[in-house]
């Protein structure tokens, strides 16, 4: 593996690791979209235009990571410094790929099942307590939502890291073609 193809897996690691970002802002984008679009105040507007540039500058970070790589390397001089001379890896880049994927659906199931016990749990106290006349604030779905969410893309990054990975391959081989 040359120096070129490293930094080529450690910004595809990066960009992989990052998706989890993207996927847990859609439920705050959302509910932002759903909370504030029956009013129109330049308040609720700008909150909204602000959520939805979030999303999309997380969006292109990573669509630049993950397909865009020979551009960041090459427009920051990465490789400079280095000969062409190979490292020895055994490794096939497509097994660190799955290692990344695999990895990070670990960390977010890790960091999300907890939330997910916590959320249900104040769910729960929130319908019994709701049964017996509650005058307090209604309960946030969107904080049990968003965990539930999480949970479901960490066991997606686990059960489909092979596709995601072929994928991310397919992307790079169609560029290497044209």
């Amino acid at each position: 593996m040359k120096p070129r193809e490293l930094f080529f897996v450690i910004l595809k690691v990066i960009g992989i690791y990052l998706i989890k970002d993207i996927l847990f802002s859609i439920p705050e984008v959302a509910d932002v979209i759903i909370r504030y679009s029956y009013n129109s105040s330049d308040f609720v507007v700008s909150t909204m235009i602000l959520a939805l540039l979030s999303f999309a500058y997380q969006a292109s970070i990573v669509y630049i990571l993950l397909f865009k790589t020979a551009v960041i390397v090459d427009k920051l001089k990465l490789t400079a410094g280095f000969g062409d001379e190979a490292f020895s890896f055994t490794m096939h880049r497509s097994s660190v790929y799955s290692i990344a994927v695999i990895v990070s659906g670990i960390l977010v199931l890790v960091f999300s099942l907890p939330r997910l016990i916590r959320q249900v749990y104040y769910w729960l106290e929130y319908i019994q307590e709701k049964n017996q006349f509650y005058a307090g604030p209604p309960f946030e779905y969107v904080n049990l939502l968003t965990a539930i969410t999480e949970v479901i893309i960490g066991i997606i990054l686990l059960s489909k890291s092979h596709s995601i990975v072929n994928f991310i391959e397919l992307k790079r081989r169609e560029k290497a073609e044209a």
